[in-house]
């Protein structure tokens, strides 16, 4: 996962907490969805527009949103727990690394999440299916 992320990307949650390169924003993705059994994301639109940085660089900003349907550990059925709204920005740039990292020889260079995880942190009071 992290290949396609610069080790030097900045990472904006949706609680506006920053996480500086690949490494860290690794490690809280996994804490943050490891209550999950099943995560999809069901895309509604996305717009890009490319430009070139004062030293010349080409750098695409992608801005997306989709709704991200969650299923709590236990739920290995075909309904979602929970529903919520994700927009989600970011830019695309050429890859730190020349030994192959990224996709096309891109990686992420910034990324800021937005997400309403009102009914998502309802669900987790509640309690986990493993909690009964």
């Amino acid at each position: 996962m992290t290949k396609y992320y610069s080790p030097k990307v900045l990472f904006r949650s949706e609680t506006g907490k920053l996480f500086h390169g690949a490494e860290e924003m690794k490690t809280w993705m996994k804490d943050l969805f490891f209550s999950f059994e099943k995560i999809q994301h069901v895309p509604e639109y996305y717009m890009q527009h490319s430009y070139k940085t004062a030293e010349g660089q080409k750098v695409t900003k992608v801005h997306a949103q989709f709704r991200r349907l969650l299923w709590l550990k236990g739920n290995v059925g075909d309904e979602a727990d929970v529903e919520a709204p994700v927009a989600w920005i970011c830019e695309i740039g050429k890859a730190d690394e020349a030994d192959g990292d990224g996709y096309l020889g891109l990686q992420f260079k910034e990324v800021s999440l937005y997400w309403d995880k009102t009914k998502t942190v309802e669900l987790l009071k509640r309690g986990l299916p493993s909690d009964e």
